[in-house]
């Protein structure tokens, strides 16, 4: 059996996005934070660090927007994979299953119901537009290094939040 694992389980050349997106509760001051690793060689990457806040969102919205900033930092012009990895549920559906539905069924999902957060996913599939993305389920949030930098983003929403 020949199984591969590690940053040697990369294609050369790709992109890789880590989000993370949370709250301080549900429906609240949130943040999120995502690194972007383009690959030059299966040894090389350049790495940025986005990060920011909302007062009032939620951590699904965090996620989604942790994702779109993500993939404004993809280069032009990329034609190499793209891989996502989220704790996100949501995240992974509607990149690898369910958003070629929701376009085709006017953003509304197999229920009939209309898709939420409709003006963040079609920001995501425009900034998506041309690129070939694949997600990927990651271990729960509290295992991910971008987990106290969301957090420590979503106090800081708390701060903008009760100053205001």
């Amino acid at each position: 059996m020949n199984i591969t694992f590690g940053a040697d389980a990369l294609p050369d050349n790709c992109v890789v996005i880590s989000i993370f997106g949370c709250c301080t509760k549900n429906r609240g001051p949130g943040g999120y934070a995502t690194t972007v690793q383009v690959f030059v060689d299966a040894n090389e990457a350049e790495v940025t660090i986005a990060q920011g806040n909302a007062a009032d969102t939620t951590s699904n919205r965090m996620e989604m927007t942790a994702l779109l900033e993500g993939l404004h930092r993809v280069p032009a012009g990329y034609g190499k994979p793209v891989i996502v990895l989220a704790n996100s549920d949501l995240i992974v559906g509607g990149l690898n299953k369910w958003g070629q539905s929701w376009l085709r069924n006017g953003w509304h999902g197999n229920n009939g119901s209309a898709v939420k957060n409709r003006d963040l996913w079609e920001l995501i599939f425009g900034a998506a537009k041309g690129k070939r993305i694949c997600a990927h389920r990651i271990a729960p949030a509290r295992k991910t290094v971008l987990r106290p930098i969301a957090l420590d983003q979503a106090r800081a929403g708390t701060l903008s939040a009760e100053a205001a």
